[in-house]
């Protein structure tokens, strides 16, 4: 199937009160559906595919809500938004819910996830999102959460990546990753492994972050653990399990030197001080974490975590680290077990909970998908 048409199929902008349900839209060169500017959108029971861009763009939304969609095979995203302001932490109210997303990147084999969030407070929540050549979800900003997915077979070709990925800016802090599966990220090989790939990846200075009640299931290649910190400060990684795989949590260090060198950059002052200010409110009550980045020890919190079948349980924790309460057993069945048996763990959900859920849109999305 060759497309000439270079256009969205939707575009809307500035719009408000609107309702997309119920179509497929498929075979485009550029995005399947653009939406700038717009509240209280809904975005549902939809199947998008075989675009030579993303799925579907929509920058600044308020009050919205994609659920129960099939989005597949795109040149670069699934799903790229933003919402909430920054310099206020103001949730924007977008709801991302029930959705099946795979094969994307097919352009663009990098940094094209499944979904792509910016801003503050997005819930992204019980999707499947699998078959991803690099990270299934990359959410940007603060408060967001991240919970009750299933992800699989992501990061196929990418390295130095994680199923959740994020980097660089140091007032990105407050997201809770929760109660998700992670499961055969990294894919079987692809060439080497000179960083590695991760489940969760946090890398550079990303900080105050909280990753608990995950099941990392051989999700951890090359040099990297299910979760991987890389110099960042702050974290708390309490009550996952990890099954399989060479490590269960890693870390990267930072010396001071390389620190100073950081917050001397051009980029990561814009980042603190111009596009919002780190040094004032709300940022300075809310994450009071930012005015000892610098300067803190390597503090990350790893408690009551259970780990099956790996390498190792740890590698290069700082000394500063605060480890406590970590179980290791001999087999899954054994560490699935033990959120059961030891008082101090919080039991895991069924995995029959996790991922997409029966829903009318969902279910019709799907057959619309099959009708090909």
């Amino acid at each position: 199937m060759l497309s000439r048409f270079g256009e969205a199929f939707i575009d809307l902008a500035k719009a408000h009160d609107v309702r997309i349900e119920g179509l497929t839209l498929q075979y485009g060169r550029r995005h399947g559906v653009t939406m700038a500017n717009c509240a209280r959108v809904t975005v549902a029971g939809n199947v998008v595919r075989r675009f030579g861009g993303t799925g579907v763009l929509a920058p600044n939304l308020r009050e919205s809500l994609f659920v129960g969609n099939v989005l597949h095979t795109f040149g670069h995203t699934a799903l790229d938004t933003s919402s909430g302001n920054r310099r206020t932490l103001t949730p924007g109210g977008l709801v991302i819910a029930n959705n099946e997303i795979w094969e994307t990147g097919r352009a663009q084999r990098t940094y094209t996830p499944g979904i792509r969030a910016n801003g503050v407070g997005i819930e992204i929540l019980h999707n499947h999102v699998h078959d991803i050549p690099s990270s299934a979800i990359m959410p940007g900003g603060n408060d967001h959460y991240v919970g009750w997915n299933l992800v699989e077979r992501a990061v196929t070709e990418s390295d130095d990546q994680g199923g959740i990925d994020m980097w660089g800016d140091p007032t990105w802090a407050g997201t809770r990753m929760c109660w998700n599966i992670w499961r055969d990220i990294g894919g079987a090989g692809y060439g080497t492994f000179p960083a590695g790939r991760a489940g969760i990846r946090l890398d550079d200075a990303i900080s105050g972050m909280m990753i608990y009640g995950n099941r990392f299931v051989n999700s951890s290649r090359g040099h990297f653990g299910g979760v991987q910190i890389h110099a960042g400060r702050f974290n708390r990684v309490e009550n996952n399990l990890f099954v399989g795989g060479v490590c269960g949590v890693s870390f990267g260090v930072w010396s001071p030197d390389r620190w100073d060198m950081y917050f001397q950059r051009d980029s990561v002052r814009n980042w603190l001080y111009k596009n919002v200010n780190a040094a004032v409110e709300p940022y300075a009550g809310h994450y009071p974490h930012l005015a000892a980045l610098a300067t803190a020890p390597m503090t990350n919190l790893v408690w009551r975590n259970v780990f099956a079948e790996v390498g190792s349980t740890f590698r290069n924790a700082p000394p500063a680290t605060d480890i406590r309460g970590n179980v290791k057993v001999a087999s899954a069945a054994a560490a699935e077990a033990a959120f059961g048996r030891l008082r101090h763990l919080r039991p895991l959900p069924p995995e029959s909970e996790i991922g997409t859920y029966p829903d009318p849109c969902l279910d019709r999305a799907r057959r619309n998908d099959q009708e090909d």
